[in-house]
């Protein structure tokens, strides 16, 4: 029988040269990563005295959520990591806002060159923003097999911090392949935010139906590196990024 319209397959290849981070922490579907609160949830059951709907209203019925959970993939915090800020006034009496990153699981901060706290965006010096970003470097490269885009957003269902969230943006691992995480933060008085190791911290969606397949691959950090080049060229008279493919 043929099937009309059936979705493409695409394989997502992610690359790190951390074993530990492979075996302990690794790119997962998001449907295999279902957020904690959801499973401990009641089981919806019927209520006889519902004549047509037959089923009570119930969080786990709410199909948004429950597709949105099962699409895409989930990339995991690949250490623990604590922020704490808070609101200091100097002697001149203007007010700062003093903050700093922390990893709290000796298991993962050894995991060099990958402590995330390398790359920051730094809004310190800006007085009027509400919010710090920052750029966690990442372990992680990808490659697709097949030109998709896809979305990259937040996690909040996992954390449940509103404090903490993904900077939303499209992009494609078929011409490029970094995993880019750029988050904000919201300033607050005696801010503490804390995301242990393994706390899903960004979902990718696809922007169209697919059949997504995740392989793992732990490289070596040569090999690694030759995943990062990028040339330039120029296509429909926009200057672009390509990824170097072999």
């Amino acid at each position: 029988m043929l099937i009309w319209n059936k979705p493409k397959s695409v394989t997502i290849d992610c690359f790190t040269p951390v074993q530990a981070i492979a075996d302990n922490v690794p790119i997962a579907h998001a449907k295999e990563v279902t957020p904690k609160f959801f499973k401990e949830l009641n089981t919806p059951k019927k209520d006889p005295n519902l004549v047509t709907a037959g089923i009570k209203s119930d969080i786990k019925d709410c199909q948004a959520l429950i597709d949105i959970n099962n699409r895409g993939i989930v990339v995991p915090l690949w250490c623990s990591l604590l922020f704490q800020g808070n609101f200091v006034e100097d002697e001149k009496g203007f007010t700062d806002y003093h903050h700093k990153w922390s990893i709290t699981d000796a298991n993962y901060s050894g995991m060099q060159p990958f402590n995330p706290l390398d790359w920051g965006v730094d809004s310190q010096k800006v007085h009027n923003m509400k919010q710090i970003y920052y750029q966690f470097k990442s372990p992680w490269r990808i490659k697709s097999n097949k030109y998709v885009q896809f979305i990259q957003t937040n996690t909040f269902w996992h954390h449940m911090s509103h404090d903490f969230f993904v900077m939303n943006g499209v992009l494609d691992y078929y011409h490029q392949n970094a995993v880019s995480c750029i988050y904000a933060i919201g300033k607050k008085k005696d801010q503490e935010v804390e995301l242990p190791a393994g706390t899903p911290v960004m979902q990718i969606l696809p922007l169209e139906k697919v059949n997504l397949k995740i392989k793992i691959h732990c490289v070596t950090e040569q090999e690694w590196n030759k995943l990062a080049p990028y040339f330039m060229f120029w296509n429909k008279n926009a200057l672009r990024l390509r990824k170097i493919r072999k």
